[in-house]
């Protein structure tokens, strides 16, 4: 089969034998890229669209609209039929399906030419597609197909230490590879308006995406980068543009030095994810830091691996917005207390707890009022106290918090405790607590409760 379909897919880059382990510069160029889809396009790069299928009653095909396609699968389970109708076209493409229980896997020979890019440069590839569907016995009225493309383009990109391999994507799957990011979105529905570049570096991370925007980010260094609309070259140019810089303040619980093991960070200049740098050269302009890690270990061993945790590490959303003017740095306090909110069942504190029963609860971890992911890699025990009004601990009861054998506490973690019988009545506290060195001492949290 050979039909020509809008492109609905993304590509990441292949294995490269190219490994950077020192900081390297981007030479200045034009790329030109490579259609790739054979085995060296890794399996992650099958980029899929999915969506649900459904008909009135059982005699009808089912039909729905799967990635702006119109997919249509008719006949019986023995004989399956699948017709895809592009967005704009009159000609439905035809599917051959394999009969496999309920999974049905169209024959891999299938082959369909992709538009990238748009008139009058757009480029026709060719990539080999797969089909499943799932759900659609003879008895339903809602199913649900999966379609799949592999291909991507690779390159190459002269640095001044050798080569990296590198693979435009088109994230936002509206066919062009060339779209930057826009600060603030035009609307809610735009955040993820944009497409991006992988760099192949063999270090820690190096298959995330880097966002295109006006500037890109690779190790410490800023860079125009451009990519065609059809995605088969790659422009790269040194950042001329006013810059500034931004340093991050990172405190643990006692307050004491830590250091920002990572930071995202996203405004006109671009989205930057900055990794184990107390500080970092920005574009001009206003910026939200909207994702940090921080590691609770007194100051920053730059030597050591990226990625490796060495202390107790908090991961949270912190929101703040901050601005970078020319020739002038920017600080942001980042970490600070830990506190735990603490929920005791029945959910309200009117509500007396019962001698002879147990209870139990939910807790929160927080940095001031934002929930944090507390990553301690086994330091996850507790402790739920009862303490009356005098400030006796009337009893005790060890918890665990968080995923057990993982050492991550979650936002939210439960606990139980049993109350005595020949626990007087009246009000207490109480207590839920975890030591956390060298983050902090001790996390605690309380709550007023009655005992009845």
């Amino acid at each position: 089969m050979r039909a020509t379909i809008p492109l609905f897919i993304a590509a990441v880059m292949a294995i490269s034998a190219t490994c950077q382990s020192q900081a390297a510069t981007l030479q200045p160029g034009v790329y030109k890229m490579e259609w790739r889809t054979d085995d060296s396009v890794p399996g992650m790069s099958r980029v899929m669209i999915a969506g649900q299928l459904s008909r009135t009653q059982s005699s009808d095909p089912f039909v729905g609209y799967v990635g702006g396609c119109k997919v249509v699968v008719s006949g019986s389970t023995d004989d399956r039929a699948v017709q895809m109708t592009p967005p704009g076209a009159g000609v439905a493409v035809s599917i051959p399906f394999d009969k496999a229980k309920d999974l049905f896997i169209s024959d891999p020979g299938s082959a369909v030419k992709v538009v990238l890019g748009h008139a009058p440069n757009e480029v026709v590839e060719e990539a080999p597609i797969w089909v499943w569907s799932r759900d659609l016995s003879p008895g339903s009225l809602t199913g649900w197909v999966r379609i799949t493309w592999q291909g991507g383009w690779i390159g190459k990109i002269k640095t001044d230490s050798g080569e990296i391999e590198v693979s435009p994507i088109c994230e936002n799957r509206d066919g062009d590879f060339d779209d930057k990011l826009v600060f603030p979105p035009k609307d809610s529905s735009s955040t993820g308006d944009h497409d991006a570049i992988i760099f192949k570096t063999g270090r820690a991370f190096g298959f995330s995406p880097t966002v295109l925007g006006k500037a890109v980010r690779f190790d410490d260094k800023l860079y125009d980068i451009s990519v065609s609309p059809s995605g088969d070259t790659v422009t790269v140019a040194p950042f001329k543009g006013d810059t500034g810089t931004v340093r991050f303040n990172a405190k643990n619980g006692n307050g004491g030095v830590a250091y920002v093991a990572s930071a995202g960070v996203i405004g006109v200049g671009g989205e930057f994810h900055i990794r184990d740098e107390d500080e970092a050269e920005l574009p001009v302009g206003d910026y939200v830091l909207g994702t940090a890690q921080v590691d609770g270990t007194p100051g920053m061993d730059k030597t050591a691996r990226p990625g490796v945790i060495r202390g107790v590490r908090i991961s949270y959303h912190p929101d703040i917005a901050f601005k970078v003017q020319k020739n002038r740095t920017c600080e942001v306090v980042v970490g600070g207390p830990l506190c735990l909110e603490t929920t005791v069942s029945p959910f309200s504190k009117n509500k007396p707890l019962r001698r002879g029963s147990m209870t139990g609860g939910h807790t929160k971890v927080l940095v001031g009022e934002i929930p944090t992911i507390f990553d301690s890699r086994g330091l996850t025990n507790g402790l739920v106290e009862l303490i009356d009004s005098v400030g006796k601990v009337v009893v005790s009861s060890p918890c665990k918090l968080g995923l057990a054998g993982s050492g991550q506490a979650p936002m939210h973690s439960s606990w139980t405790m049993g109350i005595p019988l020949a626990c007087p009545p009246g009000d207490y506290k109480l207590r839920v607590s975890f030591e956390a060195p060298p983050y902090q001492d001790k996390v605690t949290g309380e709550q007023a409760v009655t005992v009845k």
